[in-house]
This record gives C-alpha cells, sequence and structure tokens, in this order.
C-alpha cells in the first residue's frame, strides 16, 4: 500500500497559482477591466471586440491589435492582416473567427504585460466558450504563451496540441508572429531564411485549416487528477518493503513496457556524493515511486535488498521507458553495475519526438513540453518541487513528481510510436534508440586527462598571454591612446573598438549592419596596423586558454571529475540534422589543425594508445550515392581525391592561392574541402566562393564554376530535385529516413540529408562495435569513447592494437545499407595522446 495517506494524496497541489505585479491572478481576473492598465489608454478603438464567424472552424488569436487594426477599427487590417488573410483558403476563412489576447493596443504597439493579459483574460475565454471553434491558431509567442504556458514560438511553430479554455476543449495551432515573418522577408534577400519563414508561416496556416476541414479527431486534455492517480509512494518504515516489492511485481506483471525514472541529487553520477534519491516505475495505469539513497530516509538494513530491487527491475527482460533514456542509462551504468545498460531494451519518449521533430530549444522537446503537446497537461506544474534542491524539499512531492514522470514517460511514447509508425519513421526512431546504451556506455567509460600536460599549458598560456599584453602596452598607438584616455584594456571589445574607430580612424570596422566591429573578420582587413594584429594573437591564446585549460584544472567548476576522466555529455538529441554533439566539455570543437597540441592533454596511461578511426571523404560519398553522379561515383571507385584534384584546378587558375599557403598542396586542399568543394555541393553561388577564396576576379571563378558543374552535372540535378521536393514536402529526408523540417534556407535543404545520413552511419558503426565490447570482457575496448563527426576515437592497451585495427575496420565499412554504391574508406590513426597520432593504414571496403 501507499504509506502517504489518502487525505495527503487529495491535499497535493493544483496547478501553481502566479501572482502579476503583486496581484493575485483570481483578484485581475474577477475586476478585468478596472483594473487594466489600458483601461483608459488614448486610442481609435478601445476594447476591440472580435470579428469573423460566430460559430468558427478556426479561431486565430493573435497578441494585440495593431495600429493599423486600431485605426481601421477591426482586426486583420494593414500588411500583417493581408497576410493572415492571404494564407487561410477562401472555405475556411468565411468560418474563421479573429481576436487578439488583450483588446486594446498597448503603447508603441509594445508586448502586452501580464496584468493587461491577465485582466482581458475571461473576457477572451468567454467568447471563445460561446463560439466553440474546433481550433485556435495562435499568432506568436503571446498567443502560445496564454494558451499553454510556454514560450519561444519557433520550436513549437507548426505543432498541433489540445488546450482547454475555460470549459472548451479544441485544438491549438502555435503559428509564428506575422510580423516577425514580414521582417524577415523584407531584412533578408534570395536565398536567405526571409522567404522561407513566409512560406513556413502560410503552410502552417494552411495545415491548420486543412485539418479542420479533414477532421480532426476529438482533443483530449489531462487533468491534474488524471496525472496523479495511481501513483503510489513509499519510504522506508515497517512493512515498507514488503509493500514496494508486491507494487513492483503487479507493475510488471504482464506489462509490455514500464516507464522509469530517477530523481537524483546531480545531474551527473560522477560527483562526489553523487546519489539516486528515488526511483519511479510505472505501467502507465499504475506508478510506484521509492526512495532509494534519500538523506533523511535511508533504508539502513534494508538498503540492500532495496539496491537488488532496483537491479532486478533494470535486469527483467522487459522495455523500460524514460524521457531522455541516457540519463537513466548513465545513471544506472554507474550506480547499479555496467551490465545493466545492455541488459534489457530501453525506449525513450524524448529520442521519439525527436524524430518527429527534431527541433530542440525553450521546452519542446522536455517531458513537460512534450504533455503539452499531447495532453494539454504540463505535468511538471503538479508537485512544489524545487528541481535545484530535491533532497530538501517535502519528499511526498518528489515522489509524485518522480512517479508522474515515469507514467508519462510510458504514456508519451506509447501514442508517439504508434504516430512514427504511421508516418513511416519507426525504422528511424529504432536506430536512434539503439544509439543511447552506445552513447550512455562511452560518457561512463570517460576520457583520460594528463593534469601534468594540462599545468604546463596553463603556465606556457599565461606567460604568452602576459608577454602579448606587454607588447600590446608597448605599441605607440597604445601608448598615445593610453596618454590620452588614461587606460587601454585590449581584452574589452569597447576600448579596442574606441581606440581603432576614434583614435586611430581605421574605417575597416564598419561592416556589421552599420555598427562598428572588431571581429576577427574585421581585424584580420587591418593589415597594416600592428594593434590589431597584436589583439587577434591575444584572443587566440586567451580562448585556447580558458576554452581549453581553465575549465580541466581542479576546483569546483572542473569537468575533470574526482576519477580523474572527462566524461562529455554527448547530446543525441539535440541538432537539427541528426549529428551529436558534445559539451561538458565540447570535445568535438578541440583544435585539430591549428593549435591541436592541446588535445595532448587527453592521454592514457603508459600502456594504453589512442586509436581515431576516420571515414574519408564520407560526405562526398554520401552526396555520390544520393545524386547517383556518375562522374563522381566513378571516381570514388578509382580512389580519386576530389579535394585534391580541384585545388589543382585552383591553383592552376590562381598561383597566388598556393604562393599564400607557402607552397603546401595539403593546406590548399583543406581550403579547397571547405570553401569550394562543399560550398558548391551544398549551394553556394559563384559569389560567395569568390569572396571566401579570396579571389578578385570573379569571371575567372564563374568559368570555375560553370566546369565543376559540367563534370558534376548529376550533382546539380539533384539539388535541383530536392529544392522541388522540398517544396512540397516542407521537408527534407535523409537516405536514411530522418527528416528535417522547414523553414530552411537553400544551403541548409542541399547540407541536411548529406550531413545526417553521413552522421548515421558513424553512430551506426559505433552502435555494433559498442555490442561486441559488451558481449565480451576481452574485446571491452572495442567501445569508442568519443565521436568526433566522422571519426571514433577507442583508447586500448597496446597489446589489443593488432586484434582491435582490423574489427573496428571491419564494423565501420560494414554499412547496413543496401543504397550504398560506392566504397567506403577508414583512415587509422594511432598514438600515446589525442594529438600524437600518425597514421597506420587506409582501408576500403572492397579491399576487405
Amino acid at each position: 500500500m501507499d504509506l502517504f495517506t489518502r487525505a495527503e494524496q487529495r491535499s497535493a497541489p493544483p496547478l501553481k497559482k502566479s501572482r502579476t505585479g503583486g496581484i493575485s491572478l483570481e483578484i485581475l481576473h474577477q475586476m478585468e477591466c478596472r483594473a487594466c492598465p489600458l483601461n483608459k489608454a488614448d486610442v481609435s478603438t478601445p476594447k476591440m471586440v472580435p470579428a469573423g464567424a460566430s460559430a468558427p472552424l478556426l479561431y486565430v488569436l493573435g497578441g494585440a491589435p495593431s495600429t493599423k487594426d486600431d485605426e481601421a477599427g477591426g482586426h486583420g487590417a494593414g500588411p500583417v492582416g493581408q497576410l493572415v488573410r492571404n494564407s487561410i483558403q477562401e472555405d475556411v476563412l468565411e468560418r474563421t473567427r479573429f481576436n487578439t489576447v488583450i483588446r486594446t493596443m498597448p503603447p508603441d504597439e509594445r508586448s502586452p504585460d501580464p496584468i493587461e493579459i491577465e485582466c482581458c483574460r475571461p473576457s477572451i475565454v468567454r467568447d471563445i466558450e460561446a463560439t466553440k471553434p474546433l481550433a485556435i491558431v495562435g499568432l506568436g509567442n503571446v498567443p502560445l504563451r496564454w494558451l499553454t504556458g510556454q514560450s519561444g514560438i519557433e520550436p513549437w511553430r507548426g505543432r498541433r496540441m489540445p488546450v482547454r479554455v475555460g470549459t472548451h476543449v479544441c485544438w491549438f495551432f502555435p503559428l509564428m508572429d506575422p510580423v516577425y515573418v514580414l521582417h524577415m522577408a523584407h531584412a533578408r534577400g534570395e536565398g536567405k531564411l526571409g522567404k522561407e519563414y513566409t512560406w513556413a508561416f502560410k503552410r502552417d496556416m494552411n495545415r491548420a485549416a486543412a485539418s479542420v476541414l479533414a477532421g480532426l479527431p476529438v482533443p483530449v486534455v489531462h487533468t491534474p487528477q488524471q496525472a496523479r492517480d495511481g501513483v503510489q509512494r513509499f519510504v522506508p518504515g515497517p512493512g515498507a518493503l514488503v509493500g514496494l516489492t508486491q507494487a513492483i511485481e503487479r507493475i510488471m506483471s504482464g506489462a509490455e513496457a514500464v516507464g522509469l525514472d530517477y530523481e537524483t541529487t546531480h545531474l551527473r553520477p560522477y560527483f562526489t556524493g553523487a546519489a539516486v534519491l528515488s526511483v519511479a516505475i510505472s505501467n502507465g495505469t499504475e506508478s510506484v515511486a521509492f526512495t532509494l539513497d534519500h538523506p533523511a530516509y535511508p533504508w539502513r538494513g534494508e538498503r540492500a535488498a532495496v539496491f537488488e530491487l532496483v537491479r532486478s527491475i533494470l535486469l527483467a527482460n522487459i522495455p523500460k521507458v524514460a524521457h531522455n533514456a541516457k540519463f537513466e542509462l548513465e545513471w544506472s551504468g554507474v550506480m547499479f553495475g555496467e551490465d545493466t545498460v545492455r541488459a534489457a531494451r530501453w525506449e525513450c519518449s524524448q529520442a521519439i519526438a525527436y524524430v518527429l521533430d527534431c527541433r530542440a530549444g525553450s521546452g519542446a522537446q522536455s517531458l513537460g513540453g512534450v504533455a503539452v503537446q499531447e495532453f494539454g497537461l504540463d505535468i511538471k506544474q503538479l508537485s512544489s518541487v524545487n528541481i535545484t534542491s530535491l533532497a530538501s524539499g517535502p519528499v511526498d512531492q518528489l515522489l509524485l513528481y518522480n512517479g508522474i514522470d515515469a507514467k508519462y514517460a510510458l504514456l508519451l511514447f506509447q501514442r508517439l510510436f504508434r504516430r512514427a509508425t504511421r508516418l513511416g519513421l519507426g525504422g528511424v526512431y529504432v536506430a536512434q534508440r539503439q544509439r543511447l546504451p552506445t552513447i550512455a556506455q562511452a560518457q561512463i567509460d570517460g576520457v583520460p586527462v594528463n593534469m601534468a600536460k594540462v599545468r604546463a599549458f596553463e603556465k606556457d598560456l599565461t606567460t604568452r598571454v602576459a608577454n602579448v599584453k606587454r607588447e600590446i602596452a608597448n605599441l605607440v598607438d597604445v601608448q598615445s591612446y593610453v596618454a590620452k584616455f588614461g587606460r587601454f584594456n585590449p581584452e574589452s571589445p569597447d576600448e579596442v573598438g574606441k581606440l581603432l574607430r576614434d583614435h586611430l580612424q581605421r574605417p575597416e570596422g564598419n561592416q556589421r549592419n552599420g555598427k562598428y566591429s572588431t571581429d576577427k573578420e574585421a581585424l584580420d582587413k587591418m593589415t597594416s596596423c600592428p594593434v590589431a594584429g597584436k589583439i587577434l594573437e591575444l584572443r587566440g591564446i586567451a580562448k585556447l586558454l580558458s576554452t581549453y585549460i581553465v575549465p580541466l584544472l581542479p576546483g569546483p567548476d572542473s569537468l575533470v571529475y574526482p576519477d580523474g576522466l572527462l566524461h562529455t555529455n554527448f547530446n543525441t538529441t539535440f541538432t537539427d540534422t541528426g549529428r551529436l554533439s558534445s559539451s561538458e566539455p565540447n570535445l568535438q570543437n578541440f583544435p585539430k589543425r591549428k593549435n591541436a597540441e592541446i588535445r595532448s592533454v587527453v592521454a592514457p596511461g603508459q600502456h594504453e594508445v589512442v586509436v581515431a578511426a576516420d571515414y574519408g571523404q564520407i560526405e562526398a560519398r554520401m552526396i555520390a550515392v544520393a545524386s547517383q553522379d556518375k562522374r563522381l561515383t566513378a571516381a570514388l571507385w578509382d580512389n580519386y581525391d576530389i579535394h585534391l584534384a580541384w585545388a589543382e584546378e585552383l591553383a592552376r587558375m590562381e598561383p597566388k592561392l598556393l604562393k599564400a599557403r607557402g607552397g603546401n598542396m595539403k593546406l590548399l586542399r583543406s581550403d579547397t574541402k571547405n570553401l569550394l568543394v562543399f560550398p558548391a555541393f551544398y549551394g553556394a553561388f559563384p559569389q560567395s566562393i569568390a569572396a571566401a577564396l579570396q579571389v578578385d576576379d570573379q569571371n575567372k571563378v564563374n568559368k570555375l564554376f560553370e566546369k565543376f558543374w559540367h563534370e558534376f552535372a548529376g550533382v546539380k540535378k539533384w539539388q535541383d530535385n530536392l529544392l522541388k521536393q522540398y517544396e512540397i514536402d516542407g521537408f527534407v529526408t535523409c537516405l536514411t529516413g530522418r527528416r528535417r523540417y522547414g523553414p530552411l534556407n537553400r544551403n541548409m535543404i542541399l547540407n541536411s540529408p548529406i550531413q545526417g545520413t553521413a552522421s548515421d552511419l558513424v553512430v551506426g558503426a559505433m552502435n555494433r562495435l559498442s555490442v561486441l565490447a559488451s558481449r565480451d570482457v576481452n574485446n571491452r575496448h572495442l567501445q569508442a569513447r568519443m565521436n568526433i563527426h566522422d571519426d571514433l576515437t577507442f583508447i586500448m592497451p597496446k597489446s589489443k592494437l593488432d586484434s582491435a585495427i582490423p574489427e573496428i575496420v571491419r564494423q565501420m565499412v560494414t554499412v547496413k545499407y543496401d543504397w550504398v554504391t560506392v566504397p567506403i574508406s577508414v583512415e587509422v590513426a594511432v598514438g600515446a595522446d589525442w594529438f600524437s597520432l600518425k597514421e597506420v593504414g587506409r582501408f576500403e571496403s572492397h579491399k576487405i
């Protein structure tokens, strides 16, 4: 039984009541206009009334009347109103109603303030209750926040969610603010995101209109009580262990999957004192939440039994569902044994939400955000917990919070998986889910740090910073500035700007929307200015110190944990392309060429080595596969280095490009790859490529472009077809089936399918190697520690090299997709640390 009484359950707090300006919402709602600061505003049309159909299909809700609306005496005047009306098909427009969150235009068309919004709320609610629309379309962030409590329109626009407005339940479609859309269309030119925002706005509006015409399903909004129902809570006490065991057995008996959620002391399990405070498990109807290592509720003599109870859940052959399952997997592996990471299948409601719509930000992929989208309820508002200090609050609220999380992780997954299957995205989700234990294990294994090298870099870079500062202070121009103004701080952009703009009158900084800039691009142009060069030198050294060395030094904020390892956080649902990203620290951002010696801080023990296996030209190969370009495909089979070939072409066209790089063709090849070949494949125009290469003769670049597309005509045809298909679908698709939705500019449309496909191949190989590593302790070294875009990096005993390299190569070139029609190559390098890598071989799939 639940050790908290039914009375305690009934007394759980409802949705949080907020106060606005020191006045309770209840009073503002009662007083309405009498409390509103705009009640006596000097406007043409105060308290504007709704317009349009009295029994609408669509209810278009804006933020506030505009100046044009106010002058015209009604909604929808001016360019904004025209855009909105032109975006709604005629047979729906005549059945559309228009209103705004506040009915009186605020001064200077500013955003409505909270008091104004709450004073107006009852009247808007009454109108919606009376007219009973099938769907509400919200224009911008103000209606989004008014209806859902969420903010940040971009990740929410284009979605559909159920909402309750007073007594009326309907669907809600958030759209971008048309004022912003028109601004973007005016501010951005052809090929930029401006026109894409207009296109996306119209497409979102059309989707809402088409949905109501086609017949929407009945929306279901969960109540707070529904969310709390069935959550049982256990703390140590007489009979608690027996009751807890029985409840868990009952939940797992016959369940196809169970929701699982941890509440912990820290975000990561590597800190000293890190602990799992509580655990929750749910079958969607019944949920159990119980303390584990909560400091105020120790199990004492029963702790080992409770620990084994958790292990039995993790080891049971039943899928576990969590929201951001990588979090639970990482904590499980550290706290309950690494054998729990792959003991049973894990599902992830966040991963499937990401597959359905990869846009991150503003909580749209958080558990609360996804619950809002699917059930119209922000479950994170149902208990009074302080998420920054979970151990210090009431334990009954912690367990309620924990139990609801487990329940909704399961409910959301079940609903989203059905949707993904209907859309043909089930396979994409499976690939996304398979990477979770792989990435969790990579994080658990961590990366070793040589602290002696860290301290040596700190000493050297600190000395270099001081020396450059001294050199800057001794410059004549700086001394004359100090004599005039009293001081100069070379690390202050404002003071650098003042010195260059006002004292030295350098015009090159006037390049950022009319504002003076001292960024690298501006300072690079000041070739005759000693101060500019020294400032760039100082910034480069200071960035190395602050970004890569200081965070590794001992201290409360150190990214090196007490075990001496970096446990980076690989984000699997963050990028729009499906690539992994890295944080705490961002290992993918460590310099690879200039200042690459900083990588030497990653170093294993003397009997181990670093092994890096890098896919060769993987994105160029995926372009060949996607486009089926005969020339590019044949060239790859012939071991053609496209980047080197066009570097040589550039050197013939403009010899100064090679001369500027000291005659080093390898450097020119790298620049050709990044400034010509890939930009062209990803939609860049000749003008931007000429600027990037710093070639003044545009005609030369135009002719080079003509030759490039004559050689790769199949790629050009693929580009054109992809652009046309995006206009039809509203999204682009990787070869693996992964989607990215608009608005996208030309470069994004052409880049995303290739980058996403390449990333899926890399992570797929990482998964296969991780599975091998988990099956045999002798293969443990096949677990990659780092994923650096197209590269997998391992740390292993020297004695394992001879057997490991062939297996790594075999798994990486054996791609599990039959559409791969070009050879796959892998370059392997070995070294004593991450910097001292020496290539030991280049391997190709058709030669193995």
